[in-house]
């Protein structure tokens, strides 16, 4: 079965698939999105630095109080209120009650953190908790969202390397949530790439770029209506591959000639991670839920500034912000070069979103091309009840938004807008971190190991 005719099969895109790209229903994104960056707790003295970005504390049953506080606070601003369970962490009732049975402080996302073989369990188990709590009442009419890292609507998942498994669509049912939280860490080992010799992408970087695109449109194809899909993300984070372990005597993958020419211009530019945001967005996110910068030099508010700044680009917003914007392509193929090849074989990918402006309905289309060599690409399909039909020539490592018009049954007027080339952010060599060497010497496992990536302190 094509990716085609199980996006179109789905409850939320509920359309025929003879109308292939007609419209993909509205996403929920249009209004300004709640982003999340996993350090910016709030209560930790570490606050976020971008408008739009939401703090999060970590909840226990030792800090209820101060969280209390904080969330009170947090109403008083009119700050939409979140707040963190870390691994391993499990809540009384007394904490139960004083958090999410106030309707002083209603908190609209949990994001829950637990992992392991017993995670399902321990997520059911807290949303049982939850449940005669307002707050459980307001996840159960879907005005609050409730998630646990890597649990989303994802029926499998290809971008894995094979052996490595995941969470998958009947884990998110039996645990309760509605809200998925994929993990789309660029080096993560939940992903193939070329430096572990699993993948077919023509470079290091356009698998970096591509899979975790792959990845979320798959959640997307299954979300229901309603749902928030707010993935965890980060600019590079491979501190649980060793595939990426450069030198074990530093701390951090070195992507330049240094390590052979294999890495140099491999690691994601500033203005690629912009990119990528947005290809999340158009692809169905609502969201975003940032880790640590996971690049040398690269500060959190960096990573902050640029996540925003991709997310509200106002060309593709323009479009959202029209009348039923909505997501107008989940497909992970591409035709290059005459020649039709998935995503991660191209390095090519786009996506597009749509409007019914009445009178000139909207198109727009990111186009990114991460390999080192120019492309042709052609658009043959139906969207929104017109035909797009063109092709355009994409270069090396470039990123490009295309805007069309409806002329009745045709997409034409194109425009195209080079996107994400400034260059004070177009670096594609520096060190990525952690690496693998610099947190083993901890001796936990692996499984701890990937706790203290995810859960490091401000």
């Amino acid at each position: 079965m094509s990716l085609v005719t199980r996006i179109f099969g789905r409850k939320r895109w509920a359309v025929a698939a003879a109308a292939a790209f007609l419209s993909l229903g509205t996403v929920g994104n249009v209004k300004a999105a709640d982003f999340f960056d996993w350090l910016a707790e709030g209560t930790n003295g570490n606050n976020p630095t971008t408008a739009g970005f939401v703090a999060a504390p970590s909840l226990n049953d030792a800090n209820a109080a101060q969280v209390k506080t904080f969330l009170l606070q947090q109403a008083t601003a009119g700050q939409p209120l979140a707040v963190k369970i870390r691994a391993g962490v499990t809540l009384n009732a007394t904490t139960i009650n004083l958090i999410f049975n106030d309707a002083a402080h209603p908190v609209k996302y949990i994001f829950d953190d637990q992992e392991g073989a017993g995670t399902v369990a321990a997520v059911a188990a807290l949303r049982t908790q939850l449940n005669p709590t307002a707050t459980g009442a307001q996840i159960s009419a879907g005005n609050a969202y409730f998630g646990n890292f890597a649990i989303a609507t994802i029926a499998s998942d290809p971008t894995r390397p094979a052996g490595n498994t995941g969470f998958v669509a009947t884990d998110f049912r039996n645990s309760g949530v509605n809200m998925s939280n994929e993990n789309l860490y660029p080096g993560d080992a939940s992903f193939r790439n070329p430096i572990a010799g699993n993948s077919t992408a023509p470079n290091i970087r356009s698998a970096l770029f591509t899979l975790p695109i792959q990845r979320l449109s798959l959640v997307s194809t299954n979300a229901a209506v309603g749902q928030q899909h707010i993935p965890y993300i980060s600019r590079f984070n491979a501190s649980n591959n060793g595939a990426f372990d450069t030198d074990a005597s530093t701390p951090g993958v070195q992507f330049d000639t240094s390590k052979g020419p294999q890495y140099s211009g491999q690691l994601l530019s500033r203005n690629d991670f912009q990119a990528l945001v947005l290809h999340y967005r158009m692809r169905g996110a609502t969201s975003i839920h940032l880790l640590d910068p996971g690049v040398q030099g690269y500060t959190q508010a960096n990573e902050e500034a640029d996540a925003a700044a991709g997310w509200n680009n106002s060309l593709v917003g323009q479009v959202l912000g029209g009348s039923s914007g909505r997501v107008a392509n989940l497909g992970t193929t591409v035709t290059v070069d005459g020649l039709t090849k998935t995503i991660e074989d191209a390095g090519v990918v786009w996506s597009a979103v749509t409007n019914d402006n009445v009178g000139s309905p909207g198109l727009a289309v990111l186009v990114s091309n991460l390999d080192g060599a120019s492309h042709s690409v052609t658009f043959n399909t139906r969207i929104n009840n017109a035909t797009l039909s063109t092709t355009v020539n994409v270069g090396a490592g470039a990123h490009t938004i295309l805007r069309f018009t409806r002329n009745g049954t045709l997409w034409g007027s194109m425009l195209n807008d080079p996107a994400f080339n400034d260059v004070n952010l177009a670096s594609r060599d520096g060190v990525g971190i952690p690496e693998p060497a610099s947190v083993s010497i901890l001796a936990v496992g692996a499984l701890g190991v990937l706790m203290r990536r995810r859960r490091r302190q401000a």
